[in-house]
């Protein structure tokens, strides 16, 4: 059931029920087409997660959209993928040896239990694994991305059992909430570390390997805020376009070497990651009443947002299906796909207002100062 949405003289149909957007048609631009654009986008911001969207309001909700909820636009049902068969051992494709960080719990155990009952051998890198709760069918190894020698250890480990990493998902991290002012320098070192060291460290320890067996995929867990704004979540939003621009050039660095990389983006998805997120060290006042509209935005899309499974299940595509570099999760497809040919005075508004933003100002980026009293 195609969508038909007016954008200027042309039309972008997109196909929910086949899971991506199609090529833009001609169409007639019917009255007010540009006007019932704007609450499109902002509803799909909305509903996007990652912090994006306030609670529910009737005013967001533009009439023209009530068709989309009976096939499931405001479930996140709505992007159908091909169907997957969890539990059942594969008969036509190569058993992997899997290496997965931060898969204790959240999208990193959803993902290692998913692809274990696909008959893959995986070996789960957790930071406790005398007291993580066993996964099925994955073997639990010690891992502190944030410690070189761990790393070392742990994907020597998985060599000496299984003699080969074939795929690594990077897929721990944390998150820091709070304006970039009231960050400390020592908060986003710590993030960086993280978010984008840990990465780094894990694909220099196993490219050596990947390289002496000429075959290999790195799958790098990013975001869909590696690709578009962050208010109040503005270092954490800095390590994912981090992620993609290491992840891009990498790829061409090792394509002709048999190794390839891939980027799964993520929207908010219920997981721990936010939940247990640290707060910027700083309180600054002028912030105060931005970032408690914010925070009210991110515990609900956090309480409403899909399970760990659909992000495992593109993971699942990922390893098992054709090659695709990029690979935004449900309803960040939609998302990631607007935010490069839409102008910014048609994106920007609708993200402030879905990030409960006061509208931005359009005076000079440079006035004359506040006499102080």
């Amino acid at each position: 059931m195609p969508v038909e949405t007016a954008v200027g003289e042309t039309g972008v149909v997109h196909d929910f029920l086949n899971g991506c957007p199609s090529v833009a048609l001609a169409i007639e631009e019917a009255p007010g087409a540009l006007q019932n654009f704007l609450p499109c986008l902002e509803f799909l911001l909305g509903r996007i997660g990652h912090g994006v969207g306030p609670p529910p309001d009737a005013r967001l909700y533009h009439n023209d959209l009530d068709h989309l909820l009976p096939i499931g636009f405001e479930s996140g049902d709505h992007v159908v993928q091909p169907p997957l068969r969890p539990g059942v051992l594969m008969t036509t494709r190569p058993r992997h040896v899997v290496l997965i960080t931060g898969a204790s719990s959240g999208i990193g155990g959803a993902t290692a239990e998913l692809l274990a009952a696909r008959g893959h051998r995986v070996f789960g890198g957790v930071r406790a694994a005398a007291t993580t709760r066993p996964l099925t069918g994955v073997e639990l190894l010690p891992l502190d991305v944030r410690n070189e020698a761990s790393v070392k250890a742990c994907v020597e480990d998985v060599r000496s059992r299984a003699g080969r990493i074939d795929v690594l998902i990077n897929n721990a991290g944390i998150n820091l909430v709070g304006a970039v002012e009231e960050t400390s320098i020592s908060q986003a070192q710590a993030l960086f570390d993280t978010n984008v060291i840990g990465v780094l460290r894990m694909i220099q320890a196993v490219l050596p390997g990947m390289r002496g067996q000429g075959a290999g995929l790195i799958v790098n867990i990013s975001s869909i805020l590696g690709l578009i704004p962050a208010p109040f979540m503005g270092v954490y939003a800095c390590t994912k376009h981090a992620i993609e621009g290491l992840s891009e050039s990498l790829d061409h660095e090792v394509r002709a070497l048999g190794i390839r990389v891939i980027l799964i983006e993520p929207p908010y998805i219920q997981t721990n990651l936010d939940a247990s997120a640290a707060q910027a060290e700083g309180r600054i006042e002028a912030y105060t009443t931005q970032r408690q509209r914010t925070a009210a935005v991110v515990t609900h899309n956090t309480n409403t947002a899909p399970e760990p499974k659909l992000v495992a299940e593109e993971v699942l595509r990922s390893i098992e299906g054709r090659y695709r570099m990029r690979r935004p999760v449900g309803q960040a497809l939609l998302l990631s796909w607007l935010r490069r040919p839409l102008p910014t005075c048609l994106f920007e508004p609708s993200l402030r207002k879905a990030f409960a933003l006061d509208p931005s100002s359009k005076g000079p980026a440079i006035t004359q100062p506040r006499t102080q009293s």
